[in-house]
């Protein structure tokens, strides 16, 4: 995955990218640890 899958952006932009501790989304250092996150609250 080339970009984040919470909110968009491309790697190149916000930098590495990591695994979703909860799902198989592949998050920015800003979206990882949001608890808004969706796949958090199921």
């Amino acid at each position: 995955m080339t970009w984040c899958e919470e909110c968009g952006e491309a790697k190149e932009d916000v930098g590495p990218l990591y695994p979703c501790d909860y799902c198989v989304k592949d998050l920015c250092f800003d979206c990882r640890p949001r608890k808004k996150h969706k796949c958090e609250e199921r």
